[in-house]
């Protein structure tokens, strides 16, 4: 697929509000905001973040209880209903609002599995554009 295409196709995704500055190291930081901003959110489940790099990874789960009970937790062995796997590069990308999570899946940079629900709901909650198609209902 020619850039321009792909440009065409992928730019129609919804992408995240920022969740983060551009220069940030530490992928904690963009969990803890996630957090916050699920804090209120009409629904429930628990999703984690892998993030790989080489044969490394570092984990990031988010526990979403309706009334605002949200909280992250750092290599929790808590068992998860959606988990998205990707590199922390791709994470950040997502977390900065320049790349769009389905552009990401899309591409091979981001798998995911368990409660696809669970991520339609995130992705609705957290988009930047309320117009911008995030999923099919």
């Amino acid at each position: 697929m020619q850039q321009g295409t792909a440009n065409k196709v992928f730019g129609e995704f919804a992408k995240f509000k920022p969740l983060t500055q551009l220069n940030i190291s530490q992928p904690s930081a963009t969990f803890e905001q996630m957090a916050r901003s699920l804090a209120d959110a009409p629904f429930k489940g628990i999703a984690r973040f892998q993030l790989w790099t080489g044969s490394q990874s570092e984990s990031f789960t988010i526990s979403i209880e309706k009334g605002g009970k949200t909280k992250m937790e750092k290599n929790s062995d808590r068992k998860p209903d959606l988990e998205i796997i990707t590199s922390p590069e791709t994470w950040l990308l997502i977390a900065q609002g320049t790349l769009a999570p389905l552009e990401a899946f899309a591409r091979g940079l981001m798998r995911v599995r368990g409660d696809i629900k669970l991520g339609q709901q995130i992705m609705n909650r957290l988009a930047e554009s309320e117009g911008a198609p995030a999923f099919a209902e």
